[in-house]
Parts: C-alpha cells; sequence; structure tokens
C-alpha cells in the first residue's frame, strides 16, 4: 500500500511553485530582445539562452499538481464537481480577460462578436488560459489516471510511456529530421514531418497532452523522494540541466536562423526530453533542500496564490509596461529581474485583497 500524502506542508513543493509562477512571469514580462535573426550580438544570444532557462515554468506546475493529487485519497463526486467548476471557472475568466484587455486595449466588441471571441479563445486577449484548459483535460481523466496509481503501476507505467512516444518521441524525433534536413539540403523541406505521418494514429492529440506526462511523472517523483528511493548527486543534477539547456539553446539557434523567423524556445520546449529533463532535475533538486528551507509565511503566501499571479499579472504588466519601456535602462537583464518581481508582488497584493471579498475569492480557486 502506498504512503498518502499527509496534511503535512512539503515546502520543497512551495520552493517549486514559486520559482514556476516567478519564471512565467518573467517570460511574459521581460522587456529583453531575444531575436537573435535581426541581431547576432552576443547580449542578445544570452538573452534567448534565459528564454530558454524559462522552458521549466508551466511544466513545473503540472509536477507540482501531480505530486499532491495523485498522492492523496479522493472521492470520485467532488472531484467531478471540481472538474466541472475548473470547466466553468475557466469561462469565467475568459469574460474577464476579455472585457478588462478591451479597456486596457479600446477593443470594440458587439454581443455576438464578444461571444465569438470568448468561444475561439482570441488570440493575445485569452492566451493565458491554456493552462486552464489542459489542467480540466487532466482532470477528466484523473479518476483513471489515480486507479492505475494506486492498483496497477504496470498499466500506468504503460499509458506514460504510450503518452511520452506520442508526444515527447514525436517531437525529438521531428527535432532530428529537421537537423538532418539542415545538414543535407542546407534548409527544412518539410517541419514536422513525423508528426504530420503520426497525426492520424496519436490517440492523444487536440491539446497539450504532454502535461499528462508531467503530471504523473510528480506523482511518481514525489513518492520515491518521500521513500528515499532517488540517488543522484546534485553535480548530476546540475550537468543534466545544463546539457539539457544548452541542446535546447542550440537547437533554437539553429531553426531561428534557417527558418529566418525567431523561434519560441520556451513555449515550443514544453514537449521537449530537453525540458522535461530539466524539469524533473529541478524537482528533485529542491527535494533535496526541503529540510534546508525555512518555512517563511512569505513562501506560503506566493505558493497559495499562484493561481491568481497566474491570471493577472499579463494584465498588471499591460498596464505599467507602457511606462516602464519608455525608462532607457529597461531592457537590461538585472532591471527586468527586479522588474519581474515587482509585478508579481503587484498581482500578489491584489489577489490578496480580492481574495478577501467574498464571491470574488472563489474565482482564485480551483477547488
Amino acid at each position: 500500500m502506498m504512503n498518502l500524502i499527509s496534511s503535512k506542508r512539503y515546502n520543497y513543493l512551495d520552493l517549486i511553485k514559486v520559482i514556476a509562477i516567478y519564471l512565467v512571469c518573467f517570460y511574459h514580462v521581460a522587456n529583453l530582445n531575444y531575436n537573435i535573426v535581426e541581431n547576432s550580438s552576443s547580449f542578445i544570444y544570452f538573452n534567448y539562452f534565459i528564454k530558454t532557462i524559462l522552458s521549466p515554468c508551466v511544466p513545473l506546475f503540472f509536477m507540482v499538481n501531480g505530486a499532491l493529487l495523485l498522492n492523496k485519497e479522493y472521492d470520485l463526486k467532488k472531484h467531478i464537481k471540481k472538474t466541472v467548476r475548473l470547466f466553468i471557472l475557466t469561462f469565467i475568466w475568459g469574460i474577464i480577460l476579455l472585457s478588462v484587455y478591451g479597456v486596457i486595449m479600446k477593443d470594440s466588441y458587439t454581443i455576438i462578436t464578444f461571444i465569438k471571441s470568448l468561444i475561439t479563445w482570441k488570440e493575445g486577449r485569452l492566451n493565458l488560459l491554456w493552462f486552464l484548459q489542459t489542467l480540466t483535460c487532466i482532470y477528466i481523466l484523473f479518476p483513471i489516471i489515480k486507479f492505475l496509481y494506486d492498483n496497477n503501476k504496470k498499466i500506468l507505467n504503460y499509458l506514460l510511456i504510450i503518452i511520452a512516444i506520442f508526444t515527447f518521441g514525436i517531437v525529438i524525433l521531428d527535432m532530428i529530421l529537421n537537423i538532418i534536413q539542415i545538414i543535407l539540403s542546407g534548409h527544412i523541406v518539410y517541419d514536422g514531418l513525423l508528426n504530420t505521418i503520426c497525426d492520424k494514429f496519436n490517440p492523444f492529440k487536440g491539446f497539450y497532452s504532454y502535461s499528462i506526462v508531467y503530471f504523473i511523472l510528480g506523482g511518481i517523483l514525489f513518492e520515491k523522494i518521500k521513500n528515499n528511493d532517488i540517488k543522484i548527486t546534485n553535480v548530476k543534477l546540475l550537468l543534466i540541466s545544463s546539457v539539457s539547456c544548452l541542446i535546447l539553446f542550440g537547437y533554437g539557434i539553429l531553426i531561428s536562423k534557417n527558418m529566418n523567423n525567431l523561434c519560441d524556445i520556451a513555449w515550443y520546449g514544453y514537449n521537449t526530453i530537453m525540458t522535461l529533463l530539466t524539469s524533473t532535475s529541478i524537482f528533485i533538486f529542491c527535494s533535496k533542500l526541503e529540510n534546508n528551507i525555512k518555512h517563511t509565511k512569505f513562501l506560503t503566501i506566493i505558493s497559495s496564490n499562484t493561481l491568481g499571479i497566474y491570471l493577472l499579472h499579463c494584465m498588471i504588466n499591460r498596464i505599467i509596461s507602457p511606462y516602464y519601456i519608455s525608462i532607457s535602462i529597461s531592457s537590461n537583464f538585472i532591471i527586468n529581474i527586479i522588474y519581474t518581481f515587482v509585478i508579481l508582488l503587484i498581482s500578489l497584493v491584489i489577489v490578496f485583497i480580492l481574495k478577501k471579498i467574498p464571491i470574488i475569492k472563489e474565482l482564485f480557486k480551483l477547488g
């Protein structure tokens, strides 16, 4: 019988969530020039490498969710209600984001165009909701995953491997094919060729199904860490994550230069083996700090409000950024580290205030 998670708060999971939300904020608000296609200076390449490092941001959230949900008991009826709630909450936030951005960006809607924008998840307005959409899909599948996790690890491992093959596996093979095409012909003839061929046979297309791998992996890692089954040194973890980031960085450069179009290697890195290895390394490394992390109220507060920060930080940045980018030093790396922290804190304060208001506070709860 597996050891279910207790009511104890695990500091390292809080730390991972704080790291993840900071990386998410940095990805969205930093005013750095990443365009290595238009500018080949060492500073631009440095910025692009930083963007590569941001790739584990959202995967870490899926891993923490898996760690917490798969290692505790659950009630099916309550879970179904929670899933329906998350589905409805996603659309409510869609309405809120469209409305707020409508004011900020001076969008004009009729009732029909507003509904159409909501249903089609209008680009540049509702992009953030992909995370809630994906989490809803995981919640729909969760009872099956949880049953296998508790009762049949053999079938669970089969499921994990199959999903990994149809997500990370296809992507890495496509990356290799792209590299071969560049070597042989000097350019990419067919981008995503293997993915196109396998598309009709892929049972996991239609949403970001690689997230299930992160989710299950988070649960497995948590259990192994709790049982002290993971024996890997910090040096090896650093080596794995460093090499993974460098490979992803190099591939991003190759594709960007070849396609003459900047590749967002953070976003497109989510379903790569390199980001999977980096995310796993960060998760394990943070777990090693469990006994060294002082239980601070500040860490707990940020960790407990990551959903709200995630949903609000882009809107806050949209309001502040015109003033920020007008400052001559706004493209400085160190300044952007500070600016990101400021946006995170402002978002946190607003969430903290809103959660004091009855009914409104329900907008920041997943269950």
